[in-house]
């Protein structure tokens, strides 16, 4: 676990401990709410005074290039500013997962490790790259994604100078060129509040598939279920890994604990992420059985918030599922009901 990962950890366990944390009984669709809001309200304020030092101690560019304090202190105040910035918008965000977590019954389900993967989904963080019985969750990524990573990385720099260069050609035109730099203070406050409702809602996405999870396995576990149904399940659940993309602690979870309550023999399944095998198994079900598997991969599929790949759209058809079913399992999730 990283120096950050232990970071964000200690505040928000923390948080959920704290009988002070006063927004755990609002609802999570407030919660959300009032977190954007108070996103953009620090963007824009952070901005606005980088914006001010600007038009008023750094106004002449010539002047502080050839002075060597005023651009140290031109740097300076950047740096500080800008770290205030990250600083609180991560701290807004430990809290609120804090509350998402208290507001759980039982809250204590969400693990040391499941913490962990919310704390590096508000730093945005990768996931770490753990694979097993042979299945590969980044073998179908697409040939694009490092570029798009790091263009998503680069977002705050690029569409603030766009925005820059857009409102200086605009207010050129209407003799208010001097207040263009203003504008930065509004798309930085947006462009915050909409990073905030984006990492939160995979925040969402990650507790509630937990949540399922959980669900799930207790439900197999009470329920006389054949070893067809459980090779099913095992088998399309390693499809749903083989296609997510990226580690998911959830889908691991899952086919951990399935291989433990089938006595370590996932291992021994021959092409574990073989669709042909999977549409074999599936067949020979029950139709009761064929409609609760149906459902798995409803819930399965909606543990990712962003858009689906092909094969994952090929998953959805096999199991004769519309994407209104997983989209109606996401809006619950969002939720975290």
């Amino acid at each position: 676990m990283t120096i950050l990962e232990r970071w964000g950890l200690f505040y928000i366990n923390r948080h959920v401990n704290s009988t002070a944390c006063f927004l755990k009984k609002i609802s999570t669709q407030s919660l959300t709410r009032i977190a954007i809001a108070l996103s953009f309200v620090i963007g824009f304020a952070i901005t606005l005074l980088i914006v001010l030092a600007d038009l008023t101690i750094f106004s002449d560019l010539a002047q502080v290039l050839s002075s060597g304090k005023l651009l140290s202190l031109l740097i300076a105040i950047n740096v500080v500013l800008v770290g205030l910035e990250f600083w609180l918008l991560f701290h807004l965000s430990f809290y609120v997962v804090a509350c998402y977590i208290a507001n759980i019954n039982d809250h204590q389900c969400i693990s040391k490790k499941v913490k962990a993967s919310l704390v590096r989904a508000v730093l945005e963080l990768n996931e770490p790259k753990i694979k097993r019985f042979g299945l590969n969750p980044y073998r179908q990524i697409n040939k694009h994604y490092w570029l798009t990573l790091v263009l998503y990385k680069a977002k705050v720099l690029i569409s603030n100078a766009l925005a820059k260069l857009v409102a200086r050609k605009i207010l050129t035109r209407v003799g208010l060129r001097s207040y263009a730099p203003l504008i930065a203070t509004l798309i930085t406050g947006a462009w915050d509040a909409w990073v905030q409702g984006a990492v939160l809602k995979e925040v969402r996405f990650r507790i509630s598939g937990r949540l399922y999870v959980l669900k799930l396995l207790a439900d197999i576990h009470s329920g006389q279920r054949t070893l067809m149904y459980i090779e099913t399940v095992i088998r399309l659940l390693a499809l749903r890994i083989e296609y997510y993309g990226s580690y998911n602690i959830n889908l691991d979870y899952l086919i951990v604990a399935l291989d433990k309550q089938m006595d370590g023999s996932v291992k021994d399944f021959p092409d574990l992420f073989d669709y042909q095998l999977l549409t074999d198994s599936y067949t020979q079900l029950s139709p009761e059985e064929q409609d609760d598997c149906r459902n798995i991969m409803a819930h399965l599929m909606a543990f990712k918030c962003k858009k689906l790949s092909n094969n994952e759209y090929e998953l959805v058809r096999l199991f004769s599922l519309s994407m209104d079913d997983v989209k109606r399992i996401q809006q619950h999730y969002e939720a975290l009901a």
